[in-house]
């Protein structure tokens, strides 16, 4: 068929065939274009998130060290727990001890409060019926204990 074409017939042919390569290559660097942008700003969007939410991890952990250590140093709190730990059967050292943790609590700020003692052993807790059973926070309370 082809050899039966005229020579501009030809000639326009090869021209359209040059063009359709044309167009093709374009289309193809267009795409592989668009495709590394598209990647680059999800990128630059995962980059954004995790920063976000490395700064809120960080937020979050700098409140409740502020927590623990405003427990630390208060008088009034170690008198209390003192009291407590040296006679817990007394109602009067039990309810202020509680009282503690409620004021920690916040309303909502922590779903639960405990206080353990040096051998990690659970000591009181708000709800008073909660008992701690995560194998995560056990263990970090040993490692704390063995730190000091």
């Amino acid at each position: 068929m082809i050899k039966q074409l005229k020579r501009s017939e030809k000639a326009v042919l090869l021209f359209i065939a040059l063009i359709a390569v044309g167009v093709a290559e374009t289309g193809f660097f267009f795409f592989m274009s668009q495709n590394e942008a598209l990647k680059r700003s999800a990128s630059d969007s995962l980059v954004a998130v995790s920063d976000m939410k490395t700064a809120q991890v960080a937020a979050w952990r700098k409140e409740r060290t502020n927590d623990a250590h405003f427990l630390m140093r208060a008088p009034a709190v170690a008198r209390d727990i003192e009291l407590y730990l040296a006679a817990p059967l007394d109602p009067l050292n039990r309810k202020r001890a509680l009282q503690w943790l409620d004021v920690m609590r916040g309303g909502t700020r922590y779903s639960r409060m405990v206080l353990f003692d040096a051998s990690g052993t659970q000591l009181l807790s708000l709800p008073e019926a909660a008992r701690t059973e995560d194998a995560v926070v056990i263990e970090a309370l040993r490692d704390v204990v063995q730190q000091r």
